[in-house]
């Protein structure tokens, strides 16, 4: 069995995802291989890349039998030049199991934009696949419209459960002593792209500081995935905001520290397939903002943009705190982790799932 997908670093939600599954195939003695995916060559331990040779070297021991779990976005979401055609072609000679997990809550609005070839290859690529799993319904839904995939579509979401270590993590020193300079602290989780909403927040909890007159700051945890040049945005963010602050690819465990420090969480995304970090806001007892997208029980909720919005909701997270709730829905999503991971065993290595 071989696990494909990013890998932390950066700590994003796929590489959470992908190591998280990863863990529990091992405390249950599957003997399962990694393997990394990266859009670039520069980490130093040998990822496969979005390319056609890079492909065919990792996978061409590939044999009827095997099972490849495959998070990666190189085959379907994205371009990526003739790595797709290196793919069916071991596919069609090795005959291994394939199993894709389809994370992306974009695709459906991208897909349009194909090209002829690309929605062609699309369609050979599902039909290769042996069994799929979406984090969400409106993901399922989609593929089965489109593609007209019949039995082989599982929704199963993408919260898995958090491993211990993570649970108690530790905020470093440097981070601890940073959140001891402002009365409260807002954090948010994403990177330096128009589409998280840095701006959005930083503009509210400008708004925020200005109405209450507190010593409010930011945390923009970015996890570093995007490759092209965010330079401007960032500063548009940034300048003039010096209790703005920026923390690059921290570790799992810190961050869930860093949600039990900070007194609301907000999620201002303008797209978003299920949003760990909302849940793991809420399993660290710290209220959140989010917009109406992905996972959105228990939250305060504004549309995309609206700045006014998420003024008031962030004024009522401070307000209320976690509140009495908070206990039960951490519970609540507790029980759905175990499940969810269940049943992607159960999905994935059917005898131990069940076992």
């Amino acid at each position: 069995m071989i696990l494909f997908g990013p890998f932390p670093p950066p700590y994003g939600g796929v590489s959470v995802y992908v190591a998280t599954l990863y863990e529990a195939l091992r405390e249950r003695g599957v003997p399962c291989e990694r393997k990394v995916a990266r859009q670039e060559d520069n980490r130093g331990d040998d990822p496969v890349l979005p390319r056609f040779r890079s492909v065919l070297r990792h996978f061409s021991h590939l044999r009827a039998g095997d099972i490849c779990i495959d998070s990666s976005s190189f085959f379907l979401e994205y371009r990526s030049g003739l790595a797709p055609l290196g793919w069916l072609l071991l596919k069609r000679t090795a005959r291994f199991r394939w199993v894709k997990i389809i994370h992306d809550s974009t695709l459906p609005l991208r897909y349009p934009t194909f090209g002829l070839f690309r929605r062609w290859l699309a369609g050979r690529l599902v039909e290769a696949m042996d069994e799929i799993v979406v984090v969400s319904e409106e993901l399922g839904g989609w593929l089965a419209a489109m593609f007209r995939v019949q039995g082989k579509v599982r929704v199963i979401p993408g919260l898995l459960p958090l491993p211990k270590p993570e649970r108690s993590g530790e905020l470093p020193e440097g981070i601890a002593d940073l959140l001891r300079t402002r009365e409260k602290w807002v954090c948010s989780v994403g990177v330096f792209l128009e589409s998280y909403g840095f701006l959005h927040i930083a503009r509210a909890v400008e708004e925020v500081r200005r109405v209450t007159g507190r010593d409010i700051g930011l945390l923009l945890v970015d996890g570093g995935y995007v490759l092209e040049d965010v330079g401007a945005y960032k500063s548009s963010v940034l300048d003039g905001r010096e209790w703005a602050v920026p923390i690059e690819s921290i570790p799992r465990g810190q961050v869930m520290a860093l949600f039990r420090r900070c007194a609301v969480s907000v999620r201002a995304v303008s797209h978003e397939s299920y949003g760990l970090s909302r849940v793991e806001s809420l399993l660290c007892g710290t209220p959140v903002v989010a917009t109406p997208v992905g996972e959105t029980r228990g939250m305060l909720l504004c549309d995309y943009g609206n700045i006014p919005c998420l003024v008031r909701k962030i004024l009522e997270a401070l307000e209320r705190g976690a509140g009495p709730e908070a206990r039960v829905w951490a519970e609540r999503f507790e029980q759905e982790a175990e499940a969810n991971l269940r049943s992607l065993l159960e999905t994935v290595v059917p005898e131990v799932g069940s076992a």
